[in-house]
């Protein structure tokens, strides 16, 4: 049977005398676009990043998560963009955004999972992980997780803490931006997170397709086994459908209220009896 070439380059990478992480760094990677990998806080981010991480020749660029706010120091890092590396960040839609990213032909991913998962995350993380963040001490204070979940659905404008409604509404546009690619989070996590082996293979080839990146059979198996990542620093169970063993029936009515047509926009409900 006549070998692919990638089956000819694994085969003959030891007679050349080099690693395959040096041979796609030099030779194959200098093909890949520019990635910037955004998605809505609290969507698992991480599976993203790990997926682009694990993808041959592909690398990040060094620096921290571009933030909301950090709008000047986002269009300098898409600049400063090598070929074959990506940009991690929360950045809400805008057309100046979209059209700058066009035209420096950056490749857009945009991350967004179910709304109802993202408050659970949130006052988690916001509480019991992440210590430095502004509103620690504000979450922790809180009498119960009840108190906090609540804040995380509707917000408080005396803290600048945003509802999920606000979030919703400024990250909805990507999901049909031009030049963009919207992934679930339920679609990307597979089996190990509650998510589905066919789903999930299907998600990784169709991003791999609009990144227009080929890899061989082997490692896209290799790839698809380790995305669902648990030592991540933002891990925080990563299950899908959380959100079911945290919110009574007054936190639904809340919920449905605040952002029961968003949920039904993002495409996670038909309508509101749930």
């Amino acid at each position: 049977m006549k070998k692919s070439i990638f089956e000819f380059i694994n085969d003959n990478m030891k007679l050349w005398g080099i690693t395959p992480t040096d041979f796609y760094n030099k030779y194959y990677s200098s093909c890949f676009p520019r990635i910037f990998a955004n998605s809505l806080p609290k969507s698992g981010t991480h599976l993203l990043e790990r997926l682009l991480y694990l993808t041959p020749g592909v690398s990040r660029q060094l620096g921290k998560t571009i933030l909301y706010n950090e709008i000047t120091k986002l269009r300098k890092k898409i600049l400063e963009l090598k070929k074959s590396q990506f940009l991690v960040a929360h950045i809400p839609w805008t057309s100046e955004l979209e059209n700058f990213l066009f035209e420096n032909k950056i490749k857009t991913l945009f991350m967004y999972r179910d709304p109802r998962d993202i408050v659970v995350s949130k006052y988690k993380y916001i509480t019991y992980k992440n210590t430095d963040h502004r509103l620690h001490r504000f979450y922790l204070n809180k009498k119960s997780d009840y108190e906090r979940l609540r804040i995380a659905i509707i917000g408080d404008v005396n803290i600048g803490a945003s509802s999920i409604k606000d979030d919703l509404i400024k990250y909805q546009a990507w999901i049909d931006a031009n030049n963009c690619l919207s992934v679930k989070y339920e679609d990307l996590i597979g089996e190990n997170g509650g998510g589905s082996v066919e789903i999930q293979t299907k998600t990784i080839k169709s991003i791999y397709d609009y990144l227009e990146i080929n890899i061989s059979d082997i490692s896209f198996a290799g790839i698809s086994t380790k995305v669902f990542y648990t030592r991540s620093k933002t891990f925080n169970k990563s299950l899908i459908g959380q959100w079911k063993y945290e919110f009574n029936d007054e936190l639904k009515n809340l919920f449905k209220q605040s952002s029961g047509d968003l949920l039904i926009k993002y495409g996670y409900e038909k309508d509101l009896l749930w």
